[in-house]
């Protein structure tokens, strides 16, 4: 059986050809189950459900795929980050957007296998500026939100670039906390921590009371 006619089944009982994002983000499923250092293109073939034939016909190579599957997360971060939001609740998207780019991890395992992968991307030149460019991303996402929530009264007038900077810190900081003690949704224990960061700086709404 050939490789597309691993994939399911189309119109007319044609096989589906899956996409390249659908194979990449099976192969991003793989890299959490097992680790870049362990990852073969028969794991992530198993979890894209097609055989390693149809990997290397996409993308030649293993370190292509890895490549390609880093370039796959600093996009999503780029337009998750760069996203339009309204201004009169830049507050509750920063929220959002800080429990979205957290969201990759349901268990210590894995989230320590995708820190193992984010040691090989800072290890290569190449997905290195990938990495780099995820940060920017990030960071101008959350400076514009907070930029919105000074201008519409949400937070007080502050150093915004010293804010980013502790937010991006507390992000990593409760990351490396979870897999010490997975026992709440990681987004879930982001947002908040960051939410504790922000109260501070937090004007009290019309009612006098902030919002939590």
């Amino acid at each position: 059986m050939n490789s597309d006619s691993e994939n399911a089944r189309g119109v007319r009982g044609r096989p589906r050809k899956a996409s390249d994002e659908e194979l990449l983000k099976a192969a991003y499923r793989a890299l959490g189950e097992v680790g870049p250092q362990q990852l073969t293109l028969g794991h992530a073939a198993r979890q894209a459900k097609v055989s390693p034939a149809t990997l290397v016909n996409r993308f030649g190579s293993r370190e292509t795929l890895l490549f390609k599957v880093s370039e796959m997360v600093t996009v999503e971060t780029e337009e998750r980050s760069s996203r339009k939001f309204s201004s009169q609740a830049a507050l509750d998207d920063l929220f959002e957007l800080v429990g979205q780019v957290s969201d990759v991890a349901t268990s210590a395992s894995t989230l320590a296998n995708y820190v193992s992968f984010l040691q090989m991307e800072l290890a290569s030149p190449a997905m290195r500026v990938s990495v780099e460019r995820r940060l920017i991303a990030l960071g101008s996402g959350l400076k514009t939100r907070l930029e919105a929530a000074i201008q519409n009264n949400e937070m007080i007038d502050t150093d915004i670039d010293n804010l980013v900077e502790l937010i991006l810190a507390v992000i990593t900081g409760t990351q490396i906390g979870w897999l010490l003690k997975a026992d709440e949704s990681l987004p879930e224990q982001v947002a908040e921590n960051i939410r504790r960061l922000l109260q501070p700086y937090r004007r009290p709404p019309a009612s006098g009371k902030l919002k939590v």
